[in-house]
């Protein structure tokens, strides 16, 4: 993992995860410096590595930095990033996606008491959004 280098990603940090057949590379930046800018420098860094592999998949994704203003609507519930729950400095998400996850699923299964019940927007925001 890289933190704060110029020449890789100036204002945030990239990573790279070898996996079982592919490695995974990464990284994050601020809106005001296009990742464009940061994946040229990582790929001429890492290009005696990577000399002769494919690109097997190129996606981005904007994270949000604060908590959704909104993140229950009827019976749809925001969790994890899509919420903003997650590590701004690092923007570590998994362990929020999954303490949202099951506090959502608590909240539910509280709400439907069993089964017996249709859970409304109101169910949500008072057991989910509270905890």
């Amino acid at each position: 993992m890289h933190i704060g280098n110029d020449h890789v990603s100036p204002d945030f940090y990239a990573w790279l995860f070898p996996k079982c057949d592919h490695v995974a590379v990464g990284m994050g930046t601020s809106a005001q410096n296009p990742i464009s800018n940061t994946s040229t420098a990582t790929k001429a860094r890492a290009n005696l590595k990577i000399e002769g592999g494919k690109v097997i998949k190129v996606e981005a994704h904007p994270m949000p930095q604060h908590p959704r203003p909104i993140r229950v609507r009827g019976q749809v519930t925001l969790v994890g990033d899509t919420a903003g729950y997650l590590t701004h400095c690092s923007g570590e998400g998994i362990y929020f996606a999954a303490k949202s996850g099951r506090l959502c699923v608590e909240a539910i299964v509280k709400a439907t008491k069993g089964g017996e019940n249709m859970i409304s927007e109101d169910d949500l925001k008072r057991e989910y959004l509270r905890k």
